[in-house]
């Protein structure tokens, strides 16, 4: 199985924001949780035009897409990385997460930042992300914040 990493289209948008409604209730959440996080999310074809919108592809079919957004001069946000759920644990989110990193050089980063839902906490601290600290949320508790820096001699781990 190939994962190729391509620019997402503006077109992808509307299947980009399904894979977020579909990735998040894949955890058990109650739906109505789900339905009050979503009604802040929406994956536009303005939003993937405008941004770095990445997507995993398999055999042509999209199976997961990140977007990373510059924030200041050394800090790049990595706001979305969702995998469809029937793909994770097939290498599409380490291919994304690897690829975002790459990204984040190039755009002259010194730091990835993101917030991770709890249950991918342990994905992330497996590709060397660091818990720096804790967001509050009225939802689902504390939303772990992680950080990871971002250069060519420290590659994610295996």
């Amino acid at each position: 199985m190939k994962i190729q990493i391509i620019r997402a289209r503006p077109e992808d948008a509307n299947l980009l924001h399904q894979i977020v409604v579909t990735s998040k209730g894949y955890w058990g959440y109650p739906e109505d949780w789900v339905m009050l996080w979503i009604s802040g999310v929406k994956i536009t074809s303005e939003y993937v035009s405008t941004n770095e919108v990445f997507a995993a592809e398999i055999e042509g079919e999209i199976a997961g897409f990140y977007a990373l957004k510059e924030k200041g001069q050394s800090i790049c946000e990595l706001e979305h990385l969702w995998v469809i759920p029937k793909k994770i644990g097939m290498g599409v989110g380490r291919a994304l997460f690897t690829h975002a990193l790459q990204r984040a050089s190039h755009l002259g980063a010194k730091y990835m930042e993101w917030a991770a839902d709890r249950h991918a906490a342990g994905f992330y601290e497996h590709m060397g992300g660091k818990h720096i600290r804790d967001y509050p949320s009225r939802l689902e508790g504390p939303i772990p914040i992680f950080r990871m820096e971002v250069n060519s001699e420290n590659p994610p781990n295996s």
